[in-house]
């Protein structure tokens, strides 16, 4: 699976977790099921490239949701409590309320040495998980012409029309993770009781909206086209392997092949890994194509392509500072 991953830090005046996550938006095609007969009509073999194609968009859907629980289980309690303290703190400071204020953060500093206390080592406690899934629908002369012209505009320092030419061409599936920085955000908590305890509230205040400006939010980014290809050739390895097979698996047969070629093909053109990866995989699908022709069949056929495509992925992290603003 590619994956690649952007952190960056969350500017905000104010934030209340609330744990939840978008739905997928990954649509299933219907299913309908062949009227069994010795020639197979495209409505039938179409019927068949359907079911599969629901197949590998349930296995898309399994595998992200996966991701979403394995983070999901990573969330901090303790530190969740502490930005709603923190949150309350505010509040309370903002209505004159210092016992309530000194009171809230009391029990955001508990909570933290909970954490530290528990795993000394953690630098960033995840406090919230969403998932947003952006699918780009357009076929691949439209793709280059769009670049074209959005690189055209980059020349003429049109940037703004360039952004908004290139701004939707993604495949992609986001799992974002809120994280709680534990190097600096207790700190600022003994700060700003510090500050209380000096009558010194405004500022306080201040320290406080900084610390939760010091939120850091991780990316983690699924390109959807190599995925896709991926999960369409374990379909495919199995009808490979498959001795006498019918015309109607022969015809699917293809179609996967057609379909994992196209999916690589929208993601070289999104830009979801370097041009030079592609070639060997596209000169692979057809060596595979000439394995099973004509009813042939076989094992090992698909551990190359497999690995290529494992290629494209990288991780990749990227962090960005924003000041905090009053």
């Amino acid at each position: 699976m590619m994956m690649k991953t952007i952190r960056t830090r969350m500017a905000i005046g104010a934030f209340l977790v609330s744990l939840s996550s978008s739905p997928l938006a990954l649509a299933d095609s219907a299913a309908k099921a062949a009227t069994p007969q010795s020639m197979p009509t495209p409505q039938q073999a179409k019927s068949a490239s359907d079911r599969h194609a629901t197949n590998t968009q349930k296995n898309v859907q399994s595998k992200v949701s996966k991701v979403a629980k394995d983070k999901r289980t990573k969330i901090v309690a303790e530190a969740v409590d502490a930005i709603k303290q923190t949150v309350v703190a505010m509040q309370a400071l903002n209505n004159g309320k210092k016992d309530e204020a000194i009171k809230a953060l009391g029990v955001a500093g508990a909570k933290l040495d909970v954490i530290l206390a528990r795993d000394p080592a953690l630098a960033l406690a995840p406090v919230d998980v969403k998932i947003t899934t952006f699918d780009y629908y357009a076929d691949l002369d439209a793709i280059a012409a769009d670049k074209k012209m959005a690189l055209h505009a980059l020349k003429e320092n049109r940037v703004q029309e360039a952004r908004l030419l290139l701004r939707d061409m993604a495949s992609e599936i986001v799992v974002r993770t809120t994280e709680l920085p534990l190097a600096t955000y207790p700190i600022a908590i003994k700060d700003a009781l510090r500050l209380i305890g000096e009558d010194k509230n405004k500022e306080a205040l201040g320290v406080l909206g900084a610390a939760l400006n010091t939120l850091v939010i991780e990316d983690e980014v699924i390109p959807l086209p190599p995925l896709r290809a991926s999960l369409l050739i374990e379909q495919a390895d199995i009808l490979a392997q498959k001795k006498e097979r019918t015309q109607k698996e022969e015809a699917l047969l293809k179609r996967l092949l057609d379909d994992t070629q196209w999916q690589l093909r929208l993601a070289e053109a999104l830009g979801y890994g370097d041009s030079k990866l592609f070639k060997p995989m596209y000169e692979e699908l057809n060596r595979i194509r000439e394995k099973t022709a004509h009813n042939k069949s076989g094992t090992g056929f698909f551990g190359k392509l497999r690995e290529e495509i494992k290629n494209l992925s990288g991780r990749h992290t990227v962090q960005h500072h924003t000041k905090h603003h009053k």
